[in-house]
């Protein structure tokens, strides 16, 4: 019997800080953006590089540690899996219909302070 298996491990930049909603009576989300860039070379020995752009969300206490420690530019790898979102907007708009939806990260480099928040 097939089964299907829905499984990313990514290591990205922030494109964006985190942004954490919290409905009421619901779990703390966090959004946010990371590129992906893959960097190869032609056969004519030319460098290239090609960016990937992904939205990524989480939740409960994940989505508030990354709001505390993460701003844009970061590293960050995260394993999750993909969630196809809803058209929304323009016909025009970039954003890629697909999420990641965050089911463990580890922070990539330095350790930094805790972001002070604004």
């Amino acid at each position: 019997m097939p089964t299907c298996f829905n499984k990313v491990l990514i290591l990205g930049t922030l494109t964006r800080d985190p942004m954490v909603k919290t409905p009421p009576g619901k779990l703390p989300t966090a959004d946010f953006g990371m590129s992906l860039t893959r960097h190869y070379r032609i056969n004519g020995g030319e460098d290239r590089e090609e960016t990937t752009f992904l939205e990524c969300v989480a939740f409960g206490r994940q989505a508030e540690v990354l709001a505390q420690y993460c701003r844009k530019g970061r590293f960050l790898m995260v394993e999750g899996r993909l969630r196809s979102e809803p058209a929304e907007g323009k016909q025009t708009d970039k954003r890629s219909p697909l999420c990641v939806v965050v089911e463990s990260f580890q922070f990539v480099g330095p350790h930094s302070e805790p972001a002070t928040q604004p």
